[in-house]
């Protein structure tokens, strides 16, 4: 993890406490978005006090210097922000379910979080180093999907999922979309 000091640039995310306790079995493993004791969302939440957090409407915040990420000199401030909750919302099951090399990945909606969906499954290099239970060599591994496809309810969006990376684009209905997907999980668990 990057040491922080008093005067460097920092950011949050989406979470402002967990219980951290090593015989915690979401804190252990780095998944303390799960932690069953004392988890505080950054955002409209309860301290274990009964304090509520504020997030961004809050004069200040507290919490853990564990969940202060340190935001490198090279990414301005509003590059940074959006990938402090948006960004590591896709981020994080893009690592998690695999992609990577050999690997398709689909992307329905090309919006807010869609579209940081589309760069972190297309990107192919190494990453900055980032406070992260995954080491920066998984980090690297981990994405650069070999067929990104992205799908939208518009074609407006077609040449900004392009730029973004994907290879393929699809214009579709949600509707579409899903139904085919519940008849699959459907079949899955009945």
């Amino acid at each position: 993890m990057t040491p922080k000091r008093v005067g460097d640039r920092v950011g949050v995310g989406a979470q402002s406490l967990s219980c951290l306790k090593p015989d915690c079995e979401q804190c252990a493993n780095g998944e303390e978005q799960h932690c069953q004791n004392d988890m505080t969302g950054t955002y409209d939440s309860k301290y274990p006090n009964g304090d509520k957090s504020y997030g961004g409407y809050a004069n200040y915040w507290r919490g853990p210097s564990h969940f202060v990420l340190k935001i490198p000199d090279s990414i301005p401030s509003e590059d940074a922000a959006p990938m402090l909750c948006g960004g590591i919302t896709v981020f994080s099951p893009l690592t998690k379910n695999g992609c990577g090399p050999g690997k398709w990945v689909g992307i329905v909606g090309v919006g807010g979080l869609g579209h940081f969906g589309l760069l972190y499954a297309k990107v192919r290099r190494r990453l900055p180093s980032v406070p992260s239970p995954v080491s920066s060599s998984d980090i690297e591994q981990a994405l650069g999907a070999d067929e990104v496809v992205a799908v939208s309810r518009t074609s407006t969006k077609k040449a900004d999922a392009q730029k973004m990376g994907a290879d393929r684009f699809s214009r579709s209905s949600f509707l579409s979309i899903v139904y085919p997907l519940l008849s699959v999980s459907k079949g899955l668990t009945g």
